[in-house]
Parts: structure tokens; C-alpha cells; sequence
């Protein structure tokens, strides 16, 4: 149940059409779950600073049962930041990236949690 969100200044024209496909392998990689069950979203052109500039900046979440926390979020943190950098141009010192380990019954899909 990984979930990606993704929000920027970048505008929507530079962000790859492959964007989803290429964060939903990355996070199922990283978070050791299937890529069925990861959600991503970007939302570009979105009206936000980072440092008080609109140079080109994001704020990410990866909210996951599991497969996130101490010991971990160091490379996720990595690898999202190379991964973003590559691919929509934003630097890792101008995003800022929160991690949030859910319990299963706090995350609903299909008309039921998952605790």
C-alpha cells in the first residue's frame, strides 16, 4: 500500500510521460511490496517556494505499511532525490521529503483496511 505524492512547481510540460510508471518500480523496489499495490501522484504546476525562491522545488510523501522508518529512510530519501532530480529537474537540497510508517487501519482500500 505504498503512496507516492508528489507536488512541485515544475510545470506540467517537463514532467515525462513515464513519471508514474517509473516511481511506481522505484517505490515497489525500495519498499519491497508489489508494484499492484503502490499509488503515485504528481501534482505539477503547483504555486510554491522553497528557501522564499520558485526556482524549482517539490514536497514528497511516501506514507507505506511498513517498509519505511529508522534505518531505512536515509536511502529512501536518496534514491527518491536522485530519482526526482533525473526526472523533473528539482535539486535534493530544494524538496523536502516526510515519511509516515501507517498502521493498516489507518489505510482503506476496496471498501475495507488493511487492519
Amino acid at each position: 500500500m505504498p503512496m507516492l505524492i508528489v507536488i512541485s512547481n515544475v510545470p506540467r510540460s517537463s514532467v515525462p510521460a513515464d513519471f508514474c510508471k517509473s516511481a511506481t518500480k522505484l517505490v515497489a523496489s525500495m519498499i519491497g511490496k508489489p508494484e499492484a499495490y503502490v499509488n503515485v501522484s504528481i501534482v505539477p504546476d503547483a504555486m510554491m517556494t522553497f528557501g522564499g525562491t520558485d526556482e524549482p522545488c517539490a514536497s514528497v510523501v511516501l506514507k507505506s505499511i511498513g517498509g519505511v522508518g529508522p534505518g531505512k529512510n536515509n536511502g529512501h530519501s536518496k534514491k527518491l532525490s536522485d530519482f526526482l532530480k533525473q526526472k523533473i529537474g528539482v535539486d535534493a537540497d530544494r524538496m523536502f521529503i516526510s515519511f509516515s510508517d501507517e498502521p493498516g487501519s489507518a489505510m482503506g482500500w476496496n471498501g475495507s483496511t488493511f487492519g
